[in-house]
């Protein structure tokens, strides 16, 4: 019996492993408008036949496509493109000039469930119920504020060079340290960060999943140290605060001193994120350029 025909869709996505995330993201916010939009991990026969092809970040295998870009790499594969993008403006301004020709900028659609903002409190200690609570045999966290760290080997010296801060900012506003990545990152971190100031810093760890880090945003009051954008928009989306630059024990204090900026921050920074990548503005950034096709 001959296999039935398989349709060509209407866009395709063909990515890499590292831009498979926003290949996906990019097909799943056009679906969600209506369009026929589909991911392919590797050659695909009926992408032949569709009205657009991208390539993210792999070599092109048909006469008719748009290249887009997640790095500064991969350069030559952009020849013959009729439009190259990428996710950010930054990354356009340092590559438009290399490649000679302009660089449309399709942001990356939104992840993750929308949140509350939610304006971490410092939590008042209780030392007898804490007392009674060890002498029930009881674990409780309650007082603590809650952060969230995640990242690759290359955050490890980073997230290991604050943790002195942390133990030092613990001992006045006692904190737990929930670390979520790679089994090689988190052995990297035990060897490199010790649980001898449980009192101050509590540390726990979990292996890095997209569940597992949704469950972490939901339940932190601040996510340290995300080095991505995208890092970044999930804690926004999440309407958890994402504590950046150097000095991230001071902007802890900030934050917990001034609940009110803090949310209002917050929301303000959901609105910039629904203006640039809300799943419908990046389908439609998209489709103007499918629509224009090559000149």
């Amino acid at each position: 019996m001959t296999a039935p025909a398989v349709s060509p869709p209407e866009y395709a996505f063909i990515a890499s492993d590292a831009a498979r995330a926003r290949a996906r993201g990019a097909v799943a916010a056009l679906n969600a408008l209506g369009y026929d939009a589909r991911h392919y991990a590797a050659d695909a026969a009926e992408v032949q036949h569709a009205k657009a092809v991208v390539f993210c970040d792999v070599r092109p295998y048909t006469a008719r496509f748009v290249y887009d870009l997640v790095d500064d790499r991969n350069l030559q594969f952009a020849e013959g493109a009729y439009a190259i993008t990428c996710p950010t403006v930054a990354l356009a301004q340092v590559v438009a000039p290399r490649l000679g020709r302009a660089v449309e900028v399709v942001p990356e659609p939104l992840e993750g469930a929308r949140r509350e903002p939610r304006a971490a409190r410092a939590k008042p200690r209780s030392r007898p119920l804490e007392w009674l609570a060890r002498r029930a045999g009881l674990a409780t966290d309650s007082w603590r504020t809650r952060l969230l760290w995640t990242g690759d080997k290359s955050d490890v010296e980073t997230i290991v060079g604050t943790y002195p801060g942390l133990r030092r900012l613990g001992t006045e506003l006692p904190l737990t340290l929930h670390c979520v990545a790679t089994p090689e990152v988190l052995e990297a971190l035990r060897e490199q960060v010790r649980d001898d100031a449980a009192d101050a810093v509590r540390l726990s760890f979990d292996v890095a999943s997209s569940q597992a880090l949704s469950q972490a945003l939901e339940a932190c009051d601040f996510l340290l140290l995300p080095r991505e954008a995208r890092l970044q928009r999930a804690a926004v989306q999440a309407g958890r605060h994402a504590i950046v630059g150097d000095n991230p024990c001071e902007a802890i204090r900030q934050a917990l001193a001034h609940p009110r900026e803090t949310l209002e921050s917050l929301q303000s920074a959901q609105q910039k994120l629904d203006e640039a990548h809300a799943p419908a503005v990046v389908a439609r950034a998209w489709v103007r350029i499918f629509m224009r096709g090559p000149r």
